[in-house]
């Protein structure tokens, strides 16, 4: 069995949807909150919103906010933030049954093309934590590799721990041309019309992502 995985830009409208898929969903366990992360709490919605502003979710090259689709249902999101040539990516699929089909790998395929597209940067990031092996290996399957101070060069800001995790693992993988593997891509800010005059992503799912 195939399944589809598209992006679309976020905008305020789906402000509430992040929030939830995030905080109120049956994976927010495995990335946030008691028991295994009381070092990154679940933030009340208030909270939530004075990070994600109207103005924040306009997007710009330094940050911008997708949200993740498959079969024509919103399913998680992914982000980026860029900072001194360095992309740092960040993306939550918000339910376990769509967990194992290849959504967060098809995702970060499709934000990493995205990206070197339209924006210079000489490598991206991602800061998972160490609990998180599950979230590691989907990482690997997209290129990611665990930063390793003989092959790797990053800004001092990649390597402080970042502000989540008290064990992130940073993992890198350059931009260019060797990272694009899958399909192509196009974005809408048509809210009603997923990756607007876009190629969707089909593949065979994979046991993780």
């Amino acid at each position: 069995m195939t399944h589809s995985t598209a992006l679309r830009v976020a905008v305020l409208a789906d402000r509430l949807f992040l929030y939830q898929s995030m905080a109120c969903s049956d994976a927010t366990p495995e990335m946030m909150g008691l028991p295994q992360y009381p070092d990154h709490p679940i933030p009340d919605y208030e909270t939530f919103c004075e990070d994600f502003t109207e103005e924040a979710l306009a997007g710009s090259d330094a940050f911008r906010q997708f949200i993740v689709t498959a079969d024509d249902r919103d399913i998680g999101a992914i982000c980026y933030t860029v900072r001194e040539r360095v992309a740092e990516l960040d993306i939550w699929i918000a339910s376990r049954k769509d967990w194992g089909r290849g959504h967060g790998r098809r995702a970060l395929t499709q934000l990493i093309a995205w990206l070197e597209e339209r924006i210079p940067v000489d490598a991206m990031i991602m800061r998972p934590s160490a609990r998180n092996e599950r979230a590691i290996a989907v990482y690997g399957k997209a290129g990611f590799e665990i930063f390793d101070t003989e092959r790797h060069q990053l800004p001092t800001w990649c390597l402080d721990g970042g502000e989540d995790y008290f064990d992130p693992v940073v993992m890198v993988r350059p931009a260019g041309p060797s990272g694009r593997n899958e399909g192509q891509w196009h974005v809408s800010r048509d809210r009603n019309n997923v990756w607007g005059s876009a190629v969707t992503l089909t593949g065979r799912a994979d046991s993780l992502g």
